[in-house]
């Protein structure tokens, strides 16, 4: 059961096209600070130069994003791109509040054999490099978080 309050609650299609922006992002050299809106404009003026693929997705991400305005305006932040195909790619979306959704996109085959070691129980036979780095990476998030947040309650 889900005991997230409902502000802090995203659809299903909202998590799905957070997850492709994410590829944007990496594929095209997002700025941190980047609002969803934003990248998308960005894609539409270089858009002779993507794939055939890349055209598909763009077009089904802009119609899904279209209609949400509140989609528009999160800032992607805390990117993390590896070069290494099989390596993590997370960032964080954030709205005007701060309310923070952190994403991750497999990038490889790997991931899947990863996650099934992971589920296994026996994580001293079979590392979880995937969901290791994943987890450092969104501690390290919540921890910049939380430091951000208490320099600003020192300042109050």
């Amino acid at each position: 059961m889900n005991n997230l309050p409902s502000d802090l609650k995203i659809t299903a299609q909202e998590q799905a096209i957070l997850s492709n922006i994410l590829y944007f992002v990496k594929a095209y050299n997002v700025v941190d600070g980047s609002s969803i809106g934003q990248i998308l404009k960005d894609i539409a003026k270089n858009i002779k130069e993507l794939s055939e693929d890349d055209v598909n997705a763009y077009k089904k991400v802009l119609i899904a994003v279209k209609n949400n305005p509140d989609l528009q305006k999160l800032t992607v932040n805390y990117q993390i791109k590896t070069t290494n195909p099989e390596g993590l790619n997370a960032a964080v979306f954030m709205d005007n509040n701060k309310k923070a959704f952190v994403v991750f996109r497999v990038t490889g085959g790997s991931e899947w054999l990863d996650n099934g070691y992971g589920l296994s129980g026996l994580r001293e036979y079979f590392p979880t490099t995937q969901q290791d780095d994943a987890l450092k990476y969104f501690d390290s998030v919540v921890q910049d978080l939380l430091a951000n947040l208490n320099h600003l309650v020192r300042r109050l």
